[in-house]
């Protein structure tokens, strides 16, 4: 099933388990904040002091991040969990994330790309808005007197962009509560593309049965003496479905004109005959 698309299956300890960055992730506001920093950049500008040169502070916040690595690989590690392992404890997830980097030979910097990566991959980063404000604050940086200034991870309402948005927008196309807890934006827009599409192929289907309608009252109804002259052409039902009609096989300008020539002559003869079986009362 495409939901599992995204989703990143490790064996640790001879057992399978899944990672995905979702809405339960999401609740990991320490994660968030993190993740905020080190993807804007911020971080390497977090440890600077005043006076010291631009290298210096740069040095010195790139030290801390890395100092910081193995906590951030701890909170992604369990929250990646949270999704399908709901009940988990951060030490279990820390205790499966250390056999997994003896397992797969791994150190906090590798671990942590491959994390983010499959953020990258489940649209996490676009759910918890880092990827917009970092757009708004690349666009603005010089921002006008007056407008409003991009939120920080820290001031996001979490519980209004899940449960007011995105789960309204679930709900809408018909998605049941159980399958939204494993969702992620990306998921949630193939599911309302395919929604639209499904409409699409809906209407389409009822324009082709209003053309069977109509071709069935004109071969029924529109050949009684109350619609149609003698001398008029009978009106007959298609001898084959459309889509099974050779669609290649176009008419000549002649044969054109000759079906305009006896639709016109039809319906001249079906308004005269309607005239002379309905006659105005004096």
């Amino acid at each position: 099933m495409f939901l599992e698309e995204n989703m990143k299956t490790v064996t640790i300890n001879g057992k399978n388990y899944n990672l995905e960055f979702s809405f339960a992730a999401a609740d990991e506001s320490n994660l968030i904040q993190s993740m905020f920093k080190i993807v804007s950049g911020a971080y390497l500008f977090f440890n600077g002091e005043k006076g010291a040169s631009v290298a210096t502070v740069m040095l010195n916040g790139t030290a801390g991040m890395v100092g910081d690595l193995p906590k951030v690989c701890k909170q992604a590690f369990f929250a990646g969990l949270k999704e399908y392992h709901e009940n988990i404890t951060f030490d279990e997830a820390v205790e499966l994330m250390k056999s997994y980097m003896k397992e797969s030979k791994l150190n906090f910097n590798s671990l942590f790309i491959e994390l983010k990566t499959q953020m990258e991959e489940d649209g996490f980063f676009e759910l918890i808005g880092i990827t917009e404000m970092l757009e708004e604050m690349s666009q603005d940086e010089n921002p006008e007197k007056g407008k409003k200034q991009p939120k920080t991870p820290q001031e996001i309402n979490w519980h209004e962009v899940i449960w007011e948005n995105y789960f309204v927008r679930a709900v809408a196309v018909g998605i049941p509560y159980e399958t939204f807890l494993h969702l992620n934006p990306c998921k949630l827009e193939l599911y309302e593309e395919g929604v639209k599409i499904r409409k699409k192929l809906s209407d389409e289907e009822m324009w082709v049965m209003g053309r069977y309608v109509r071709e069935a009252i004109m071969s029924t109804i529109g050949n009684s003496p109350w619609f149609k002259a003698e001398t008029t052409p009978a009106f007959e039902y298609p001898e084959k479905p459309y889509l099974l009609q050779d669609e290649s096989e176009e008419l000549s300008e002649d044969e054109k004109m000759r079906e305009v020539d006896k639709f016109w002559a039809q319906e001249s003869a079906r308004r005269a005959n309607w005239r002379r079986t309905h006659p105005r009362q004096e």
